[in-house]
């Protein structure tokens, strides 16, 4: 059965986030509201940033290491997977969010 056999075939208003901020701003002053929370363009999305990225790679050297036993976190084994992290990271051009969901074994 579609929404228009049930009668809903009209368009759902957009939600709106309430926080007290928000509902503050509105009492404060409601064309600033809509200037702030309604009519202000996304921002545009780049790219990853270098501290985002090298932070990535650092997290998943640590969870690399601290996945192996204990008698084998050696510095050896660390510098290793530090290399392998970084080696994936530039070489896949991977963002900040791949890295974070990329395993070593």
């Amino acid at each position: 059965m579609t929404g228009a056999q049930l009668g809903l075939d009209f368009e759902a208003p957009r939600l709106v986030r309430v926080t007290p901020a928000r509902l503050g701003t509105w009492d404060d002053c409601p064309r600033r509201y809509r200037l702030t929370y309604l009519d202000r363009p996304a921002p545009v999305r780049s790219g990853a940033r270098a501290a985002s990225t090298l932070g990535a790679v650092v997290h998943l050297a640590l969870r690399s290491l601290f996945t192996l036993p204990p008698e084998r976190r050696t510095p050896e084994a660390a510098a290793m997977r530090t290399q392998l992290c970084v080696h994936l990271a530039i070489t896949s051009s991977a963002s900040r969010d791949n890295l974070e969901t990329t395993s070593i074994t």
